[in-house]
């Protein structure tokens, strides 16, 4: 299968580094050793710098299933805008790699592209989410003893409203946050009646990922909302939420139609709870 991010390309070259001919390990090297510079880089001033002939790198593209290396090369430039996480470094970035075209956008037209983009995200969320998939996690929620959210970096903020949202449904909720380097010690208190629930888009948190890993060698349920079906966090989870966020200026990612999902889910056990209180009521009337 071909690889959607550069986490899994960089897998991929190690699983199968032993296998390539010397030339496509000297490609292999040099892609990885210089990860930061290929995407700003072209395919012939990438030869002279790894000492290879640009057809090397074009067949080392196609050993590992693109197209051609410009198809690859959008997998590094992914990278290095992931990788740079202050704003103004990362709209730099952005510059070098697509020009200036977007220096001169008003407020109100940032606006109009985040609003854009965000609407086809939603719309997008209506499709790609299933009912049996609600259903199975809202039954996962309510029966669980504890939940305990993962959410960092960007997701935290997602994590925080889930965990405001489902205490006040009654729910014991606990962010793991982490802090202090304490999440092996915080996943020891999980048991198999409790639920974890991940929030984790590329590229993925080893936290996370170590915290489904414990999770999943303690058989404990899980919740997860990314945003590719084939990754380390969805491998084991009971239920996986597939997402794919509205990408403006192809820098930053936003979480509208995360948000909306986890109201959804909020809302949707809320109502339950007032129905299942109606239907208790209505016995001794």
């Amino acid at each position: 299968m071909t690889a959607t991010s550069f986490k899994q390309l960089q897998h991929q070259i190690h699983l199968r580094y032993n296998e390539l001919s010397t030339r496509l390990q000297q490609v292999a090297k040099h892609l990885l050793e210089h990860r930061s510079t290929i995407a700003f880089n072209t395919l012939a001033s990438i030869a002279r710098e790894a000492d290879v002939p640009p057809s090397a790198i074009a067949r080392f593209s196609k050993a590992f299933g693109f197209e051609n290396f410009n198809e690859m090369k959008i997998l590094f430039r992914q990278h290095t805008l992931e990788e740079t996480s202050n704003y103004s470094e990362r709209l730099q970035v952005y510059r070098r790699l697509h020009g200036n075209h977007h220096d001169k956008y008003s407020p109100k037209q940032i606006l109009q592209e985040f609003a854009h983009y965000n609407t086809k995200s939603l719309s997008n969320l209506i499709l790609d989410i299933s009912p049996e998939d609600l259903d199975r996690a809202i039954s996962l929620i309510q029966n669980a003893n504890n939940i305990y959210v993962v959410g960092n970096g960007r997701s935290f903020g997602i994590a925080s409203y889930l965990s405001y949202a489902l205490s006040h449904l009654g729910c014991r909720v606990l962010v793991s946050n982490g802090l202090g380097a304490m999440f092996p010690d915080q996943v020891q208190m999980f048991d198999e009646n409790d639920l974890v629930f991940t929030i984790s888009f590329s590229p993925y948190s080893d936290d996370a990922i170590n915290t489904l890993m414990l999770a999943t060698k303690k058989k404990i349920k899980q919740i997860v909302i990314t945003d590719q079906h084939i990754n380390q966090l969805t491998q084991h989870s009971d239920v996986s939420f597939v997402i794919k966020e509205a990408q403006i200026f192809d820098v930053f990612r936003s979480l509208s139609a995360t948000q909306c999902l986890v109201q959804t889910l909020s809302v949707a056990i809320a109502q339950k709870n007032i129905n299942a209180e109606i239907a208790s009521m209505d016995q001794y009337i």
